[in-house]
C-alpha cells in the first residue's frame, strides 16, 4: 500500500514522487530492497522505511536513520551501481539503469 503521511494525494505528482511518465513502464527501472537470508529463512533488512513511504525518511540519504540502516541503504546503492543502475534519492528502493535501453517507448504489456 502506499504511504503519504506528510502529503496530500494529488501532491505526489506535482511534488515528484510519482512521474508522469515512468521508467517502469519503460522497462528500465525496478524497486526493490535486501533480503538477508544467512539464517536459512530470509527476512528483509531493515532499510528505515517500507516501500513507498513517501517522505523525507524515505530518501536515500536521509538524516535520522540507525547505522544499520544507512548502511543497508548504502549496501544496496552500492552492489546496484555495480551493474548500471543509479538510484533515484528520493526512494532508497527505486533504481534506473543507466543509459536507459530504450528510453522513448512505454510498454503496454497485459499483466496476467
Amino acid at each position: 500500500a502506499l504511504q503519504y503521511p506528510d502529503l496530500d494525494k494529488p501532491r505526489l505528482l506535482a511534488d515528484g514522487y510519482i512521474a508522469e511518465r515512468s521508467g517502469h513502464s519503460r522497462g528500465a527501472t525496478v524497486d526493490l530492497g535486501l533480503l538477508d537470508c544467512r539464517s536459512g529463512a530470509c527476512t528483509p533488512l531493515d532499510m528505515g522505511t517500507d516501500f513507498d513511504f513517501f517522505g523525507p525518511r524515505a530518501h536515500t540519504q536521509a538524516s535520522g536513520l540507525s547505522d544499520a540502516q544507512q548502511a543497508n541503504r548504502q549496501q544496496l546503492v552500492r552492489a546496484m551501481a555495480r551493474r548500471g543502475f543509479v538510484n533515484y534519492p528520493q526512494e532508497w528502493w527505486h533504481y534506473t539503469l543507466q543509459p536507459e535501453p530504450d528510453p522513448g517507448t512505454a510498454y503496454d504489456v497485459p499483466v496476467l
